[in-house]
């Protein structure tokens, strides 16, 4: 089930796989906005527990 065949060192490569149909996000809260989007733009479908972004 959760058998993972490859990794990734960076999103824009994990956002760019085809095979990738959903991704949670779980990263530091100044990430949540610009990866979710990136995520979102490719197509995927994004899941987000936390906060999404700060104003500040």
């Amino acid at each position: 089930m959760f058998n993972t065949p490859r990794y990734y060192t960076d999103f824009q490569s994990f956002s760019r796989d085809p095979e990738v149909d959903a991704v949670s996000t779980y990263t530091p809260h100044h990430l949540h906005a610009p990866q979710t989007v990136a995520m979102a733009e490719a197509g995927k479908h994004v899941f987000i527990q936390e906060t999404y972004g700060r104003k500040s």
